[in-house]
This record gives C-alpha cells, structure tokens and sequence, in this order.
C-alpha cells in the first residue's frame, strides 16, 4: 500500500505559528467538536449514486442545492472520495491520512474515515432531506481487507453545521483520520484518535457534530469559473458574455464594477463594463457584458480577462482572485460566414434505408451537429453532415442543426422529416452482402409489398465496375474497396404501377482471411433511455457474414440484428462480450468488447483553470471531462508554449521556453455531439505562481502519468523559519496575500518517484 511521508517536525507547531502570524487570523472562522449517540438511517435505497472516476482511490462531482458555508468561504461543488471524505476544493483521491491542520494537500476536507478505502460492492449516496445534505458511503470496504463499515456525512445547508453519523460494519478496521480542515491547511479539527482511529472508537450510532464558531467578516469578490466566451467572433458584430461574479465573504459588497479586458497586439483594451449594485454574503450574481468586435480587426486569437472590482474600491481580504482569463475569442476570416445550402431533406419509410448528405458552402472542413431537437428514431447525424440509418417509427421530427468551424462564423438551419409506414411496398435489400477487391461479384436487389415482377433502375452512386440489370441483379468485378450508396427506384406491374426509391449500399473490402474491424472504439457508450445503434463490420473471408454474441452479454435493452446493435439501455453500467463473425465458408473470427452504459450528466471540464510546467523537463499533463457521453474529442483553440502539443487528451512535450505563458480555450466534444469550452493558462516557469515555495502543498495535484513538481515534504525547519520570516515581511508591506491556490496543477515528470522507490504509488492510483 503507498504512504505518503510527512516532515519530521510537527505540522501542527507550524500550522500555529503561521496562524499567530497571519494578519486576522486569530478571527477566522472554525468549529467546535461536540460527541453525541443517535440513529444511523441509511440513504442508499433513495439517494441518488456518485459516479466516480475510480472504484479504488477515485472521486466524483456533486452540485449542491445551494451554497454551503464551509470555513466562512461559500462552496457549491463538493468531490466525495471513495477514501472517506469530501473535499470542498477540488477533486482529489489520497489515501493517507494526516493530521488536522497539515498544510499537505489534500486541504479543505471534511473526513468522516479518512483511510485506503475501496468501494468493492458498496457505493456512495448523495440525498437532500430537508435543510439538511447528506453523503453516505454505504458498505465500503478497506483495502485488501475483509472490514466493512457505512457512515454518513451531513451538512446543515441553513445553519452550517456538519455531522458525521456511523452506522453497521464488520471487522475491526484500519488506522484512518477524522475531522475538519480549511483550504490552506492551517485551520483545522480532529479527534483525540489522530490518524489512528478505527471501527472502536466511533461505535454504530456514534455522531461527532461540528458546530462553525469565530467567523470573520470580510469581504472577497470573484470571478466564476463558468465564465466562457464565444469561440469565434465576427469584426462589426455585438457579442454579449454572461460572467458571474460571486461573493465569497461574509459582508454585503455594493456599487462595484465587473470588467472585460482584452489584449489588442499587446495593449489591454475595456471592451465592456457594469457596475453591480450589491451582492449579499455568499451570494452569486450573473452579469450580462455586451461588446462590439471593432470592424476591421484583423484575423486572430486575442486573450480576454474579466475582472471584478476592476476600479479597487471594494477592499476585500483575498485581492489576488479579482482577475480570471477566460480564455482567446478568434477573430473569423474577414467575418465569412458558413451557409447550409441543403433547403430541405426527404422523408423517410420505417424499415428503410435513409440516407442524406447535409450541404453548406463557406467553410474548408467544418463540423456538423444537432442542436436541437431530435432525429427520428434510428436515424444518426454524422460530424460530417450526413443523417442515415433505417427508421424504426413512423412520425414527425423537427430539428435543427449546427455547421461550424474556427475562424469562421457557424451557420445553421431547421429541418422536418416525416417517417411513414408506407403503402407496404419497398426494397427489402438495403444491405447486400461485401464485395472483395479482385473476385467475381453478383447480387440480387428484391423488393416486397408491390406485384412482381419488379422492375428495378439505378439512377445514382453506381459504381464503375458495377452492371444493373433491370430485374435486379448486380454484377462485376470490384478493383478497389470503397463504401458504395446506390439510388434506387423500382416499379410493379400492377395494372395501376406504382414505384418506391430506396438506398442499397455495398461494401467491397480487400479480401484475405476473415477478421473483425470493430474494436472498442467503435463502440461508443450508451445513454440510459435513449436510442442506441452501432454498426459491426468485418473483412475477409467469404459473404456473407453472419454475426452472434459469444460469451458474456450485450447490456440491458441492447440486442444483435444481423449486423448492427440496436435498442435503448435500460441501466447503467459495463458490460463486456464476445462478438463472433461466421463467413459463408464456416470460417469464424471473433473480438473482445465492452459497452458503457451511463446515465446523462451534464458534461464538464475536470481541468485546472492554472498548470504550471517546469521548463527543460518531460511533461504529460491528462485532461479530464465528466458527464455527455464519452468518448471525448479534445481540441486546444490558442497556441501551446513552444515544445508542447496536445495529443488525444494529453499535453505533453518538453518547453523550449525558460518562462512563458500562454492562454488557451480547450473545447471538448462527447458523442452526442455536445460541445463545451474552458479557458486555462498554461505556464512554463521554475516555481510556482507566488514564489519557489509557497508552503503549503495544495497547489499539487497527482495524475494520471504524472506527479507534484512544487513539495514542502522534507523541508528543513530553517527552510519553515525562513517561510515564516517572508510572511512577516510580506505582511508588514501589505501585499496581497495568496493564501492557496486550488486551481493549479503543476507538472514535472523529472521529478517523478522511481517505480522502486517507497514515495512511488501503485500502478493503479497513476
């Protein structure tokens, strides 16, 4: 099991004597511990699961109802841990527990049974029940033990109270942390226990209640992160930004100003401003900031900041949060525009093959998506404009779509399809068997519900090497592979003739032994409820092919129809299974796959608006989304220091740059499609961003690949006497104070524990 090593000396004797230096320190808000018996009800058959990233050392995201005191700063996010606390900082998943205070991240925790938990067959719950939130891991498990035990952390939503409650377990349990602890590290509350409390010393019933005393009144005005800006903007053309402005102190602020500057060739320009009245304590208030691009601007990126108190007449205690880069606005070439041409799209028959292209003109490679509404059922809009499947119900969808790409502005346009049954006459061939590059072909198109003989004609998408007959035959010989949609109309011989158009589509692969193209990727995750339809293909062999699930199982609501995965998952979760193909020779050849199945989450970006990278050393830095429905498609709008790229979902490369600073928009997609965008800095500097030390260990994160390049671990206590010194000076000439920095993640490989060492974690926790 990895341990995190702690300094020899005592982070509570520091923690106090940077508390008794600290301007105004003396009145920050804490809590008193009070122990008391009650009744352990459990939430998990009504409360609503956490979905983490991780059954072992993960954490999730839970939005409150509404904003919850916590050490006198406002919170409206929490990040359960499957170790057994919540932080109210940032997503974090350590398994060693420390002491309270300890200026080591984590900091801003509330630990109800801090150890190396695993969820195993347990979860965690979230459920409001009156003015109260609660968070209960129910029947967690310790590591690489057989201990179970459920417990519960309660926040009072109205009077900032927290309760921890304990509830049934077995075993005995491990050593582990119980308390309270503010953003820096340096307030904070435990138990008499320490780090080794266990099963014993919180027996089933036991309430340990955390009563807020001694809050300060301040005043901190911020900008949110949710801030974001228009991709693209056209020179001529009025914009409006919402930025949301929050109040994290405990006064009411008034008449103050919220400002958007951005960055012309170098020269910070107002591009907007408003002033806001007031804001009560604890509260958030969105503004809405229009500006006008200035015509003639030429074609670019340029980096937009918003600023609150932009004028300093509010005097808070934390003036180094009033700025926020959100991130580069693009200028458009000369303000093109993107022009969808198709005017309207056919309707469709249930059961049939649909297929149309969407049109636009203006744009080099842009980027198709619906943006509202909905397809009929089984139909699909591809990123490269076109809608195609096979209708599973009669009806009318109306929808609209969006074209877009950087540097030009979107276009967009509304569509109706009406799905009809038919008169019962159609072409039951849409999909003829593959052809093979080199080798003899012949298919048979057929129709049904009409009076035959039919008579069939081929007006578009024919291929060159390909021969139609009239009654329906296809022949040739294939030199070269290639998707081919073929246009079909065919007629009866009714006395009254009546005719139906169609698709038929055919595949002609390279031939060789017989194998399988789908893979994992191909298999996009699945959306409770919503309608779900994959398509399987395989090469080689001879065809016709017939598919069928070998060992395991497709997940619930999904089923195999010849070649295709159709239907709508009734649950979340993984399922993994053998997918099998059969040629017309007996030949077999099979792949291994797995489907998630998630509930829809909004999508969000899990990245610090800050990374720091040291210059000259190896970088690789994972970007993270929740919510949508992955897979996810990153892209960086702005320039990356020099020496870094973004490849997949990972910054990573080697600066050439000692010191430099750049501000990107990073824009990711899911599956649906849905686009969302954050704006972050990227900085390549030898320290972090107040200093070489800032002392306090909560602007490290670890991810995946990666470690904390900044660490107070192992500081000499001339090294702690000289940090204190420097707070006194900076103190006495009244500088802005930082007292930590959540939104940063610093990254330097170089420094990375070997895989032999005792500092290096488990392959499973990187």
């Amino acid at each position: 099991m990895y341990h995190r090593t702690r300094p020899s000396s005592a982070p509570s004797f520091v923690a106090a004597l940077v508390i008794a230096l600290a301007p105004g320190a003396a009145f920050a808000q804490s809590y008193t511990l009070t122990e008391t018996f009650g009744t352990f009800s459990s939430i998990a058959s009504t409360g609503s699961p956490v979905t983490v990233n991780s059954q072992d050392d993960g954490s999730g995201s839970v939005s409150l109802p509404s904003a919850f005191m916590y050490f006198g700063t406002p919170v409206s996010t929490i990040y359960p841990c499957t170790n057994g606390y919540v932080s109210f900082d940032q997503p974090t998943a350590d398994l060693s527990p420390d002491v309270f205070p300890s200026f080591s991240a984590p900091n801003g925790m509330a630990a109800a049974y801090w150890t190396d938990l695993v969820l195993g067959s347990g979860a965690i719950y979230t459920q409001q029940s009156g003015t109260t939130f609660i968070i209960e891991w129910s029947n967690v498990q310790i590591y690489q033990a057989s201990d179970i035990i459920s417990f519960q952390v309660r926040l009072n939503m109205q009077t900032g109270a927290i309760e921890m409650i304990y509830g049934p377990r077995t075993g005995s349990g491990s050593a582990s942390g119980m308390g309270l602890e503010d953003a820096t590290g340096s307030i904070g509350v435990g138990r008499a226990c320490g780090t080794s409390c266990v099963f014993s010393d919180v027996p089933q019933g036991t309430v340990l209640h955390y009563e807020p005393t001694g809050a300060t009144s301040s005043l901190d005005l911020s900008i949110s992160a949710n801030t974001s800006l228009p991709a693209t903007v056209v020179p001529g053309t009025h914009y409006s930004v919402s930025v949301t402005v929050q109040n994290r102190g405990t006064l009411s602020a008034s008449n103050f100003t919220v400002r958007l500057t951005a960055d012309f060739f170098g020269s910070p320009v107002t591009i907007a401003e408003n002033t806001v009245s007031t804001l009560g304590p604890g509260q958030s208030r969105t503004e809405s900031l229009g500006f006008d691009v200035p015509s003639g601007l030429p074609s670019g990126g340029y980096s937009v900041i918003a600023t609150v108190d932009a004028t300093g007449s509010i005097a808070e205690s934390d003036e180094t949060n009033n700025d926020r880069p959100l991130g580069t606005i693009t200028v458009g070439g000369g303000g093109q525009t993107i022009s969808i041409t198709t005017g309207s799209v056919p309707s469709a028959t249930v059961g049939t093959l649909y297929g149309v292209q969407l049109q636009q003109s203006g744009g080099v490679s842009p980027t198709w998506r619906l943006a509202s509404g909905s397809l009929p059922g089984g139909l699909t809009l591809s990123p490269s404009g076109r809608i195609s499947g096979i209708p599973s119900a009669p009806g009318t969808s109306t929808f609209s779509v969006a074209c877009s790409e950087t540097g030009f502005t979107p276009g967009s346009a509304s569509y109706q399809i009406e799905v009809t049954t038919g008169s019962g006459f159609r072409i039951t061939s849409t999909m003829l068997s593959d052809a093979t590059v080199g080798s003899p072909y012949t298919a048979t198109m057929m129709a049904t519900g009409g009076q035959a003989p039919y008579a069939f004609q081929a007006f578009a998408g024919v291929p060159s090497w390909m021969r139609v007959s009239g009654d329906g035959s296809i022949s040739g010989t294939p030199t070269q592979t290639g998707h081919h949609e073929i246009s079909v109309s065919v007629f009866d011989s009714s006395m009254t003739p009546q005719s139906v158009e169609g698709l038929v589509v055919i595949e002609v692969v390279a031939g060789g032994p017989l194998g399988m193209d789908s893979t994992q990727g191909d298999f996009i995750s699945g959306v409770v409820g919503q309608n779900y339809d994959v398509e399987v293909r395989a090469h080689g062999g001879t065809t016709p092919y017939t598919f069928s699930i070998g060992t395991g199982s497709l997940p619930s609501g999904l089923a195999l129809n010849g070649n295709r995965v159709q239907g709508q998952p009734s649950s979340a979760g993984n399922s993994t299974f053998e997918l099998r193909v059969t040629d017309n020779a007996g030949g077999t050849a099979s792949v291994s796959l797995r489907i998630e199945v998630v509930m829809l989450m909004p999508l969000s970006i899990e990245v610090p608006d800050h990374i720091v990278i040291r210059p000259n050393a190896v970088a690789s830095f994972q970007l993270t989304a929740r919510g949508g429905v992955p897979p996810y498609t990153w892209m960086a709008i702005g320039a990356l220091p020099d020496g870094l790229i973004l490849d997949g979902d990972t910054i990573r490369g080697t600066p050439t740059s000692t010191r430099t600073s750049s501000m990107l928009t990073l824009r990711v997609t899911d599956t649906q499609p849905t686009v969302i965008e954050k704006a972050v800095t990227v900085d390549v500097k030898t320290s972090g961003p107040t200093g070489p030390s800032n002392g306090n260990g909560g602007n490290q994160t670890r991810g995946r690949g990666g470690c904390a390049a900044l660490t107070a671990e192992g500081a000499s206590p001339l090294g702690l006497l000289m940090l204190v010194a420097f707070g006194l000076f900076v103190a006495r000439r009244r500088k802005p104070q930082t007292p930590f920095l959540p939104d940063v993640s610093v990254v330097d490989l170089g420094s990375c524990p070997s895989r032999s060492s005792p500092d290096a974690p488990r392959s499973s926790e990187l």
